[in-house]
């Protein structure tokens, strides 16, 4: 989300914890239009500063925040992500961009739309991230589970990854089947 200049857009967050509260923040700031989706009726995961800013800014039209709602399908329309909810009286909507601000607990609706295999313990992968759907992976705090993890852990898990989709997806792998990354993401 901070790679590039998101201005004057119109963006659908989607996510309810602090991280999704943060990027409506932010985003509004850099006067786009924001929509969040959340899938609950109330936030119950906001720390309260959050909190108060996100029902505050819906108040005054900030954001629009639409509950209860689940993405069942995204569409291209003329290069626009098009939403369809899950829920009938969500109509569908196009938006410049979409952002999703999923953490804290597994979205498993989620991931079971993108056909990803689930067992007892949640989602199906192996140690490098990968799942059953060709050349995608899970990093960070998907393949942590309940426990939870922390930055060093989400940024191993990447490394783990990115070395996996050198040597399995793409032909960017040297003699050594290595991927050499900036040493400052080479930690334990």
């Amino acid at each position: 989300m901070t790679s590039q200049q998101i201005q004057n857009e119109a963006v659908l967050v989607v996510g309810g914890g602090d991280t999704a509260a943060e990027y409506v923040q932010y985003l509004r700031q850099q006067s786009n239009r924001i929509t969040l989706s959340y899938r609950k009726a109330d936030f119950t995961r906001l720390n309260q500063q959050n909190h108060d800013a996100l029902l505050a800014m819906e108040q005054r039209g900030d954001v629009e925040i639409i509950r209860n709602s689940n993405i069942k399908e995204i569409e291209d329309e003329a290069g626009r992500p098009r939403i369809s909810f899950a829920e009938p009286e969500h109509t569908a909507r196009t938006f410049d961009r979409v952002i999703f601000a999923l953490g804290g607990t597994t979205p498993t609706n989620f991931l079971h739309t993108l056909a990803i295999t689930f067992n007892a313990d949640g989602p199906v992968f192996d140690e490098a991230g990968a799942t059953n759907v060709d050349g995608l992976y899970l990093i960070g705090d998907l393949v942590v589970g309940k426990k939870g993890g922390s930055i060093i852990t989400a940024f191993n898990s990447a490394v783990r990854a990115m070395r996996s989709i050198c040597t399995r997806d793409l032909a960017c792998h040297s003699d050594k089947n290595q991927f050499d990354l900036p040493r400052q993401f080479l930690r334990d």
